[in-house]
């Protein structure tokens, strides 16, 4: 009788992540799971990358692993998984810095969560906008990278 082939899958999986964050990060799938979304950012910015998507819009930082020059996280908020990689980090990260990615987030209630983030927040916080049935507005990641707080009726 062999202890290890009675691990259930959900602890097979926690062993996975535990020796191999990167894939388990990428291949773990909660139930609850959305889209996951990788994006490169210079080295010098993977800080206030990583404070702006967890401080500024609750983003949970579920891992991080750095090596000299090779960094990566992965953040979770509610259902949705977004990775930032150093460029050529681990053989994940793309060769060049993303640039003008779109990042939007569905939220109920748009306009009080824009007066909520902006009394708190001290970055630009562009003007809420009409979008078919939907409204947003929208603000940048230290990278550039639009991110949109969205409303659809």
């Amino acid at each position: 009788h062999h202890h290890g082939l009675a691990l259930s899958p959900r602890g097979l999986r926690f062993r996975c992540v535990r020796v191999a964050p990167i894939l388990g990060a990428l291949m773990s799938a909660p139930k609850a799971d959305g889209l996951r979304v990788l994006m490169t950012c210079a080295l010098s910015a993977f800080d206030a990358l990583i404070g702006f998507y967890t401080q500024t819009l609750g983003f949970e930082c579920e891992h991080r692993r750095e090596e000299g020059e090779e960094a990566l996280a992965g953040l979770r908020r509610d259902g949705s998984r977004l990775l930032l990689a150093s460029p050529g980090a681990f053989g994940v990260g793309a060769e060049a810095p993303s640039t003008a990615v779109t990042v939007i987030l569905m939220h109920p209630d748009v306009s009080a969560h824009r007066k909520a983030l902006s009394a708190r927040y001290d970055g630009e916080v562009g003007p809420l906008r009409e979008m078919g049935s939907g409204r947003f507005y929208a603000l940048k990641d230290p990278c550039g990278n639009a991110v949109w707080i969205m409303q659809v009726e």
